[in-house]
């Protein structure tokens, strides 16, 4: 019976969420250049939480369209916002543009949410290049989603509000932080397709930390996952190049807070 009904639920899920999906889909094109605008329309039209995430989600895995040109471009310069804007505008853009509009979108319409990188594992292997996706809180529970691997899926997504412990599974996060796993796997770990880490450890409350993580101001976040970062190890090029950037970003905030 449970075998049965497994699939009945899952199909119950999607019907429920097509009404939501098709109003999501069809902003008035004039509403789209802004997230606040996507926001507001998301608030007005979608009544529950999980509607109105569901429907950001919807949006933006069919209205964004993957920039192969621009895919292994690092918008090191480029502010937030100015990142924001630019990938409304072209209606395009890599992993990172993906996670981030999502997220800005999702913070406006009240959400906690967190634009996250790693590397991802696809078809049996680590994948050699970086990648970026969300966290997001819906309710008391962190999940996550990749809305670049989702997009023109046709609504049949896979990788919206996965827990934590089945998402690791194909994406490792720099800051280990955000495994969002009471016991995070090690590096080794993820490459030997080990899991479920051995709890030989203290347990981490990712949801304090995470909780304590967003109340920092930018600086105090770039350096406290940088620290996480050198604490778990540095033991490939990736990991090495992506705590080299947080330094940058480090210090160029110092820099600014000298010049004001």
């Amino acid at each position: 019976l449970c075998i049965c009904y497994s699939p009945i639920v899952k199909g119950q899920y999607f019907n429920d969420f097509a009404t939501v999906d098709r109003k999501a889909i069809h902003i008035p094109l004039s509403e789209t250049y802004s997230s606040a605008a996507i926001a507001g329309y998301m608030q007005s039209n979608f009544n529950t939480e999980p509607e109105k995430l569901h429907a950001i989600y919807s949006w933006v895995i069919t209205n964004i369209r993957y920039d192969k040109d621009s895919m292994y471009t690092i918008n090191w310069s480029m502010e937030h916002e100015e990142k924001i804007s630019a990938t409304l505008r072209r209606k395009k853009g890599v992993c990172e543009n993906y996670a981030s509009v999502f997220t800005d979108i999702a913070l406006k319409s009240g959400f906690q949410s967190f634009v996250v990188s790693g590397y991802t594992r696809e078809a049996g292997s680590v994948n050699r290049s970086g990648h970026s996706w969300c966290a997001v809180r819906l309710g008391d529970e962190w999940f996550l989603c990749d809305p670049t691997w989702d997009a023109d899926s046709a609504g049949n997504t896979q990788y919206f509000l996965v827990k934590p412990g089945q998402f690791v599974e194909s994406h490792f996060p720099f800051d280990p932080l955000w495994q969002l796993l009471e016991y995070p796997l090690t590096e080794h770990e993820f490459q030997q397709f080990v899991y479920r880490s051995k709890k030989n450890s203290h347990a981490l409350n990712f949801a304090d930390s995470v909780k304590a993580f967003l109340q920092l101001d930018s600086l105090q976040q770039l350096e406290a996952s940088a620290h996480r970062i050198r604490k778990a190890g540095i033991v490939n090029e990736r990991q090495k190049n992506w705590l080299g950037y947080k330094q940058i970003q480090i210090g160029i905030s110092y820099g600014e807070k000298d010049i004001n």
